[in-house]
């Protein structure tokens, strides 16, 4: 009799845990912390999961019951707390859609329609109030900026009337006040050809990095709606009656940066430093074996070695202030290395010639009149290109 008991005991503690190895089971448990720790939403998606591993299972049935009115109230009563409160706007509304949210989430799931008896007959008045008083904040928030006539407001108006509009979709007259703001906060600015302080050889990098510069940049949509490049075409002129020093200061001119009209940055740069270290050859004589262990000749270790190095100096003026705002110096080195090996065997032996001849192709591999050599104006071109990317990036990430 007490060996059937204890049998009896033993397959039901066997059956027990079983459940918690399955799919079903595991999320339960998992449902069952959630609800413990009052995460009643999260605790109900388990739920669900479970219940659609094993609809019949009772236990995750029990949660689901008892859980989902303890969500819904979660959310009525932050919903109530919200409403009395003038600045809890934001709150308010976050608190309707999840409600929506897991109203949603019960629909989809259709384990049981009782959850519709713990919901409020319309909840679509004091959500649509909020979003218009929401939007109202915004809006107003946006006017005020707009009054102070400057790019750093228009900038933060532009964003208080995104917001309202998200909101509620054009209130009043906001799409024009987004449109007005976006052209008053917009900057225009000018990118003059780089000087050259380096080698004369190269005198026409300046004009070329600035170049580039220029159509990169004008190909980046992101960059184009928040700044303006200003053609250039009478600007060298300008800048050269101003005689700006390295200093970004004026001196002796009787002409003042801030009269340069709807231009409110000048950005220049100065090619300080071109290092070019030619492609040179060395080699070195030495002999070596056969695979028998016989002398075998001798071969030769050639290197090329070539260094590129271009030093840039970048600065943006505030036309107004005549101020330097922005400064850099940006460096970019390309080291070029190449080793190979050429050699002729002793092809006294015979019995060596066929291991010889295959020893000859890989000492011999890429001869160096067959060899493509990477010339300086290639590395200087690759250099120039990757210091390009970098005052582009700088530049972005400064009107950003």
């Amino acid at each position: 009799m007490s060996r059937n008991i204890l049998t009896i005991i033993t397959v039901s503690f066997f059956m027990i845990n079983c459940t918690f190895f399955t799919n079903y089971g595991r999320d339960y448990k998992r449902s069952h912390n959630e609800y413990v720790n009052q995460n009643y939403d999260k605790a109900i998606d388990f739920c669900i999961n479970s219940l659609k591993r094993n609809p019949n299972y009772k236990k995750s049935k029990i949660m689901y019951e008892k859980t989902v009115p303890l969500a819904i109230n979660f959310y009525h009563s932050n919903i109530d707390k919200y409403l009395k409160d003038t600045d809890k706007q934001k709150q308010l509304i976050e608190s309707y859609e999840s409600l929506f949210n897991l109203i949603a989430k019960l629909e989809k799931a259709s384990i049981s329609k009782s959850y519709k008896k713990y919901l409020r007959p319309d909840y679509n008045q004091d959500y649509e109030r909020a979003l218009v008083g929401l939007a109202n904040y915004h809006y107003n928030k946006g006017i005020d900026l707009m009054s102070y006539e400057d790019k750093d407001s228009y900038k933060a108006a532009y964003n208080e009337f995104i917001l309202s509009s998200y909101y509620k979709d054009n209130l009043k007259n906001t799409k024009e006040y987004l449109e007005e703001c976006r052209k008053n906060s917009i900057f225009h600015i000018t990118i003059m050809d780089f000087d050259n302080n380096s080698k004369k050889k190269y005198d026409v990098l300046g004009n070329s990095i600035s170049n580039k510069l220029i159509a990169e940049l004008q190909s980046i949509p992101s960059f184009t709606e928040i700044v303006d490049i200003v053609d250039r075409k009478n600007m060298n002129i300008i800048i050269e009656q101003l005689k700006i020093s390295e200093s970004g200061l004026i001196e002796d001119s009787q002409i003042q940066l801030g009269e340069i009209k709807d231009i409110d940055h000048i950005i220049r740069g100065e090619i300080n430093k071109i290092i070019i270290n030619e492609p040179k050859h060395t080699s070195d004589r030495v002999p070596y074996n056969n695979s028998n262990g016989s002398f075998g000749g001798y071969k030769t270790h050639h290197k090329i070695e070539a260094y590129v190095l271009i030093d840039v100096y970048l600065e943006i003026i505030d036309v107004e202030t005549s101020e330097i705002i922005n400064s850099k110096t940006f460096r970019e080195e390309n080291n070029y290395v190449d080793n190979w090996t050429t050699g002729l065997p002793n092809t006294n032996s015979v019995s060596n010639f066929l291991v010889d001849v295959a020893l000859t192709a890989i000492l011999n591999k890429g001869n160096k009149k067959d060899r493509n050599q990477i010339s300086s104006d290639e590395m200087l071109n690759e250099a120039t290109n990757k210091i390009n990317e970098k005052i582009k990036n700088h530049i972005r990430l400064f009107y950003k």
